[in-house]
């Protein structure tokens, strides 16, 4: 900054935030902008002590240029903050439009990418860097990566927080880093997906799914298959013709996989499944019970369900699939927790309303499953799919 100054490219001035913004938008200079590099330097630096906290220093360019963030735009201003290196040292502090020419010039980037959101801004940040003679990176433009029923402005978001509306912004409804994340997208997902968007300048409104796609390719040769029925909707369906409470055999915990390892899967002569399954069957139709085989509907009255094995009917192309529990005493119990949008309309990012009025109160939904007793063996973030509910 005190670079800048000496070159008489700055100038202090205390004109009031509002008459300023005035001036700026009718292309008036202020009255100060003819101040001489002494006082200039002389303000900064009680500036910087903490004196003069109603100066700041402006960059002197062109108050009447077209392009309106050229009209002398303020570098530096009074902030009474410890820094979080510094601490107490300094009492002023650069702007965006200063210190990011700056620290880019400073550690050599080559290709500077930025959204073309700051196209207006790239004339300054050129202006600054050739009027200090330092190094100047190469501009790239790109769109800014949008999607429906989301918005990223962090003010936004805060919002969020603040309400309680999330649990933080790990929270995996957040469109943040640690919130995809927390939601099971790999890091590899993610940059594959940012590789597929290219570095286009058309401005689109990206669908969330085409992430979660890339991110199934990955996780989807790797992730355990286990079977889980909800609590709430589970009903005890009786097997005729089974005569055992407990037996087990080793089956792959992937069907594609047998490197991923084996799980115990248990059967029993009584089982459980989803009620809303049994009632999309018929009494005498033959449905499959997925890693057993072919069985008949006996009985569907009065909440009581039965089935009759078929041993030797392998003909499994016209029956629906069901998947099904073994009633033992070690199930797992867990919490399924699913997720819809956190704002109600999918051009949220251009809403010009009310921001807390698009807000889905009701975004999660927390179940209660029964699920294999192997998933006690599982590691913490683990991906794993429960067979027919997804991953």
């Amino acid at each position: 900054m005190r670079e800048l100054i000496k070159l008489g490219k700055a100038y202090a001035d205390n004109t009031p935030h509002e008459k300023m913004k005035e001036e700026r938008f009718n292309g008036i200079a202020s009255q100060h902008r003819e101040m001489t590099v002494e006082e200039t330097l002389n303000i900064f630096e009680g500036l910087l002590r903490g004196e003069n906290k109603e100066w700041c220093i402006r960059a002197k360019i062109d108050h009447t240029n077209k392009n309106k963030c050229l009209r002398d735009p303020v570098f530096y201003r009074y902030k009474d903050e410890p820094h979080y290196r510094f601490g107490n040292k300094y009492k002023a502090y650069p702007n965006y439009d200063f210190a990011t020419p700056i620290v880019d010039s400073l550690e050599l980037i080559s290709h500077c990418m930025r959204t073309n959101e700051y196209a207006d801004r790239h004339h300054l940040y050129d202006w600054l860097l050739t009027t200090l003679n330092i190094h100047n990176p190469i501009m790239h433009d790109l769109s800014r990566l949008s999607f429906k029923n989301t918005v990223l402005s962090k003010r936004k978001l805060n919002l969020l927080v603040d309400n309680k509306i999330v649990d933080g912004w790990d929270d995996p409804r957040m469109p943040t880093i640690r919130g995809v994340i927390n939601r099971g997208i790999l890091k590899e997902a993610i940059i594959d997906y940012i590789q597929q968007q290219g570095h286009s300048k058309n401005t689109t409104l990206q669908e969330w799914d085409k992430l979660y796609a890339i991110n199934k390719q990955y996780i989807d040769p790797v992730a355990p298959r286990f079977t889980g029925i909800f609590k709430d909707s589970a009903v005890l369906v009786k097997i005729n013709n089974f005569n055992f409470d407990k037996i087990s055999k080793l089956v792959q915990l992937h069907p594609k996989d047998k490197s991923i390892g084996n799980k115990e899967l248990l059967f029993s002569n009584k089982i459980l499944m989803e009620k809303e399954d049994l009632l999309n069957c018929k009494e005498g139709e033959k449905i499959t019970l997925m890693k057993w085989g072919n069985a008949k509907v006996i009985s569907l009255k009065d909440n009581q369900y039965e089935l009759e094995l078929l041993p030797n009917d392998k003909d499994f192309k016209s029956t629906q699939k069901f998947t099904w529990l073994a009633n033992v005493d070690n199930l797992c119990e867990v919490e399924i927790i699913e997720y819809d949008h956190l704002l109600n309309r999918a051009d949220a990012i251009d809403y010009e309303g009310e921001f807390m009025d698009i807000v889905n109160k009701q975004s999660m939904f927390v179940s209660l499953a029964l699920l294999e007793p192997g998933v006690r063996l599982l590691n913490k973030n683990q991906h794993i799919q429960i067979e027919r509910r997804g991953f």
